[in-house]
């Protein structure tokens, strides 16, 4: 694979860990008051978007910014077309079991005879089960990865949801979840690049085709599927494998314009400035919608990540190690870990997270509370690294 490398990439390392550090952040202001619209998330019925609107598209972005890293090491170290496949379609089902067992989290009894805030604990139990990274003279691996399926499993079995309907039926896909919709997007632009990744052309063809398809999906032109509409999701909007493949062409790019820096951040703002400029002059036609994953909100944010990873590659040149980052590294080493650790947190000490002082979650001070917050689920996350308590799918 002439085109990468198998080295980390400092510059997708630090925007990753920053990127996370913001969505916890961000998922952190709705126990905050009087705090700038801005920073919020639009309601779905409105033409616009707020700064949590950008972070989850920024994430799929650096998905796909690692993939072909990623793809480069398994094969560098051996492994066959067919065991990388394998690879994508086993994290694609752990992400998605994950996404959908979090999203019917939301749905729980609060009445029900085992409390939520346990199930939730006892349902990030079993994902460290499953997917833990063990110490390697660790002994019986093998049962505790049953232990977490006899666990996930039994925690289907007594579900029980809002309406007092129980177990696993009881159980939908209301949507994927973010890491659900991770994973669609991990798959799409995974497969894309395994297959074709000698073929630049095939990329650019992919990703148009990706837009091409979220544009469809605004004048529901896969209804006249009928029954199979359903069946055909990435038809209807592919909006998420669209931000991955963005990511994905973004370090081929790097890859073979590193030598080059010129036509690398040249070329690279160009096709910013085309989204962006393209995302606002579409705005009166599709509106800029994140609940609605709009083609118009697809180009903005798209270009929003180029730039940033273009800045991001520019800031961290020819360096080893930043200072600062150095304090939210487990972010970008230990992310899956990160990203649930603020669980068992809301689920533990909600009762009295929720009823701190009026003046710490209101204003200026509420959005330091968070941001504090989010940097103390990083150095958890990092102790938790040091311990070998790490997920990796």
């Amino acid at each position: 694979m002439a085109t990468t490398t198998v080295n980390r990439f400092l510059a997708i390392d630090v925007l990753r860990a920053t990127t996370m550090f913001f969505m916890i952040f961000v998922n952190d202001i709705w126990t905050l008051s009087n705090i700038p619209s801005w920073i919020g998330h639009v309601a779905a019925d409105v033409d616009g978007m707020g700064f949590s609107d950008i972070i989850f598209p920024l994430f799929l972005y650096i998905v796909g910014l690692s993939i072909p890293y990623a793809i480069a090491n398994k094969i560098a170290k051996g492994a066959s077309t067919y065991a990388v496949l394998m690879h994508i379609a086993t994290r694609t089902i752990a992400l998605l079991v994950m996404g959908v067992f979090l999203v019917n989290a939301e749905n729980y009894n609060e009445g029900a005879y085992l409390h939520k805030s346990w199930w939730v604990c006892l349902l990030i139990l079993s994902f460290f089960l499953l997917w833990r990274v063990y110490p390697k003279n660790m002994k019986h691996i093998f049962w505790y990865r049953i232990a977490g399926v006899v666990l996930l499993l039994g925690l289907a079995f007594i579900f029980e949801r809002n309406d007092g309907a129980r177990g696993i039926p009881a159980m939908g896909v209301y949507w994927w979840g973010i890491l659900g919709l991770i994973g669609w997007g991990y798959l799409c632009a995974g497969l894309v690049y395994l297959f074709f990744y000698r073929h630049t052309w095939v990329l650019v063809v992919s990703t148009l085709l990706f837009f091409g398809f979220t544009v469809a999906g605004e004048y529901d032109f896969w209804a006249q599927f009928g029954a199979l509409r359903p069946y055909l999701w990435l038809a209807e909007n592919s909006t998420m494998a669209a931000f991955c493949m963005l990511g994905v062409l973004s370090t081929v790019a790097y890859n073979k314009l590193k030598d080059k820096p010129l036509a690398f951040y040249a070329g690279g703002t160009a096709v910013a400035v085309v989204l962006l400029v393209a995302g606002m002059l579409t705005r009166p036609i599709w509106g800029i919608s994140k609940i609605h994953a709009t083609p118009s909100w697809l180009m903005l944010c798209g270009g929003i990540g180029i730039l940033l990873f273009l800045v991001t590659v520019y800031l961290t040149k020819g360096k080893t190690h930043i200072g600062w980052y150095n304090s939210i590294r487990a972010a970008a080493s230990s992310t899956l870990t990160c990203y649930l650790v603020p669980y068992v947190f809301y689920a533990l000490l909600a009762p009295v997270y929720t009823q701190l002082p009026a003046f710490m979650t209101t204003g200026v001070v509420g959005i330091v509370k968070s941001l504090l917050f989010a940097w103390l689920i990083i150095q958890i996350t990092a102790q938790m690294e040091k311990r070998s308590w790490k997920l990796k799918i």
